[in-house]
């Protein structure tokens, strides 16, 4: 009996000089690629990263999406941001011109960028934004945290491992996160939902803590609730 069956190996590493991405492109999972500068993402410009996908970052070097960022994995094809050789690099970076992530009331995710069942590893600077908003789902940033000020749309931040602090300047959502070695801190209306804080809360007037656990207080600037929640600190 012959059997027909096909073996798919990961091909030698893909250098990326830098620069700005001024194309639709497609970063295949069948490549590592070596990041030897800092790598942007033009407006207008969609950026693609199959599901399963290896980027090393050869030095201090950051990926700034102007455009559109899809890296949408799944819990068996991770897509992996690392250093290339021990060490460390910079972040992962949203600026204003790029489109905003969006999200149903079920937290569903409809469109605009994304990162989803990603790792995010040895990057000083996490994963940030100015004026943009990225969906981020079952995503783990293992340094540097998050520093966020959204776009059109809120912070949203669901199903995911972050260590250190997790700030956003304005609304948004953390559903079911855990959030290590470091505080959440929203300035506008938010909603904490099953989650899990090293440090203190504190968030904007209107907000909703329930069902989380934070090693320090938690504060909402104004009104709101917290329900069935624990604090190592006041609650306030």
């Amino acid at each position: 009996v012959t059997l027909a069956f096909t073996v798919t190996t990961r091909n030698s590493e893909e250098p990326v000089a830098g620069g700005t991405i001024a194309a639709d492109t497609v970063w295949t999972s069948d490549k590592i690629y070596v990041v030897n500068g800092n790598v942007g993402v033009a407006p207008g410009v969609t950026l693609t990263i199959q599901r399963g996908t290896v980027i090393k970052f050869n030095g201090d070097y950051a990926l700034n999406v102007g455009g559109t960022l899809i890296a949408d994995g799944t819990s068996a094809q991770l897509i992996v941001f690392m250093p290339y050789s021990g060490g460390t690099w910079n972040r992962i970076w949203f600026d204003d011109p790029s489109s905003d992530g969006v999200m149903d009331e079920e937290g569903n995710y409809q469109g605009g960028c994304i990162l989803r069942y990603a790792q995010v590893q040895g990057a000083t600077g996490g994963v940030g934004s100015d004026s943009a908003t990225p969906y981020l789902a079952y995503l783990t940033v293992e340094d540097g945290g998050i520093n966020c000020t959204p776009g059109s749309s809120p912070f949203c931040l669901l199903d995911s491992a972050i260590t250190g602090n997790v700030s956003v300047n304005g609304a948004g959502y953390v559903w079911r996160s855990t959030i290590a070695n470091g505080a959440l801190s929203l300035s506008g209306q938010a909603e904490v939902l099953t989650s899990t804080v090293g440090g203190g809360i504190g968030l904007g007037s209107g907000s909703i803590v329930r069902a989380t656990t934070a090693g320090g207080g938690i504060t909402i600037n104004g009104s709101g609730a917290v329900e069935n929640s624990a604090a190592g600190g006041n609650i306030s």
